[in-house]
């Protein structure tokens, strides 16, 4: 889905990427991917698996432009996608902080995508309450616009029912 709404050569941040799976699919595409987490267990394995894939150590809590190109990584993306529940295991409540500084690296009409499941699946982890509701909330604070919400990355409908919720947000 990613690769299919922005042209080849595109910038693409895939925050809270794990071992890399999603950000060295993209570059296979011909993107420019590139990948940070905050495990530094789970970006050594990525370095193992996608060598020449670039993977950082990087907090999405304490994410900015600067943090990035002193990485030796662009400094602002045409798309920042997390993808698998990436905003459940972020440090609770920090949800608001970590979106707002996802808009700081997104570029003027950019997309960010995010994909998690939601409570009428198993929900959240045990404890954590981050639904829908305060993605939109807090893409809203950081000046995004939703575009689409499916229900599944292959694109089905998103329903009240629905197990999962891709939700994809436009910058102004």
């Amino acid at each position: 889905m990613i690769d299919a709404i922005l042209p080849r050569g595109s910038a693409i941040l895939d925050a809270g990427c794990g071992v890399g799976r999603v950000a060295a699919y993209l570059a296979d595409q011909g993107h420019q991917a590139v990948g940070v987490d905050a495990d530094p267990v789970l970006i050594e394995a990525g370095h193992e698996l996608y060598p020449n894939l670039p993977l950082v150590v990087i907090d999405l809590a304490e994410l900015t432009s600067e943090a990035l190109t002193d990485a030796g990584l662009p400094g602002e993306f045409d798309l920042v996608v997390c993808p698998g529940n990436v905003m459940h295991f972020v440090a609770e409540g920090s949800e608001p902080r970590v979106v707002g500084r996802l808009a700081g690296v997104l570029r003027s009409g950019g997309r960010a995508v995010f994909g998690f499941a939601t409570e009428a699946e198993a929900g959240p982890p045990e404890g954590r309450t981050y639904a829908i509701a305060d993605l939109d909330r807090d893409a809203a604070a950081a000046g995004w616009t939703l575009e689409h919400r499916f229900g599944t990355w292959r694109l089905d409908p998103f329903a009240p029912d629905s197990t999962w919720a891709v939700s994809v947000y436009r910058a102004s």
